[in-house]
């Protein structure tokens, strides 16, 4: 079974930012994102402004040291200053499992915090196949009148074989608020090549966002043209509890 989820259930972000105040930082919604065949990204929500990397290990747990990580969250102000966290992998081998946990620092006092205490799997893809889907957009506001800027969008769909993603205002077109996630970036999860999607498959949609909130819902694929860009509901206004 596919281990891409770990989530914190229980915990509300008013629960995170309590154990914060005590000391204790939180990790909670982490997933892997983003898998293709040379790379894969993992995604999770910090209680409080951190930077972020990585631990990466083969099957054997031998420490693999020398693979090369991006933090995307440096990338996107203010995700690390929200507590949203992703890194990208890459220079990866396909079809070979990988074992990963998160590292988490405080920018606050420096505590490190590395999650899961097992390493979680994480299996590239074996190839990638042409096919001709549709970006996904999405508006996104932590109110009803300021952006979402460092907000992530993550996109399920069924028959997938893990999620993609996007940043709020990553592109210059269309700007923020707006997030795109290309569903060409999609892997089958009984091919593991990419996946076409044909129009009325269930999509879920989560948004993180870190101390201004989450947000989550699902839908069905419009049948759109290929190529084009499809938007699913009306703009999101994040959440403060989960």
């Amino acid at each position: 079974m596919r281990n891409r989820i770990i989530t914190l259930a229980a915990a509300t972000y008013l629960a995170m930012a309590c154990w914060a105040m005590a000391g204790q930082p939180v990790v909670s919604h982490l997933i892997v994102t983003d898998v293709n065949p040379l790379a894969f990204s993992v995604a999770w929500v910090a209680s409080e402004p951190s930077t972020c990397t990585v631990r990466l290990f083969d099957e054997q747990h031998r420490n693999l040291a020398d693979v090369k990580t991006i933090s995307e969250s440096r990338q996107h102000r203010p995700a690390e200053d929200l507590g949203v966290m992703k890194v990208r992998v890459h220079g990866l081998r396909p079809d070979t499992n990988y074992l990963v946990q998160t590292v988490t620092t405080s920018k606050k006092d420096g505590k490190i915090i590395i999650y899961p205490e097992k390493p979680i799997s994480v299996r590239t893809e074996k190839n990638a196949v042409p096919v001709s889907n549709s970006v996904f957009a999405q508006k996104i506001y932590h109110t009803n009148q300021m952006k979402g800027d460092g907000s992530l969008l993550i996109a399920s769909v069924d028959g997938e074989s893990y999620p993609v993603s996007g940043w709020v205002g990553a592109q210059p077109n269309p700007p923020s608020p707006w997030a795109l996630v290309d569903l060409n970036n999609l892997y089958s999860a009984r091919t593991h090549q990419n996946l076409e999607v044909r129009g009325g498959e269930k999509i879920t949609v989560e948004v993180l966002g870190g101390v201004r909130g989450y947000s989550r819902f699902s839908g069905k694929v419009p049948h759109a043209s290929q190529g084009s860009i499809i938007e699913l509901s009306p703009p999101i206004v994040l959440k403060t509890s989960q």
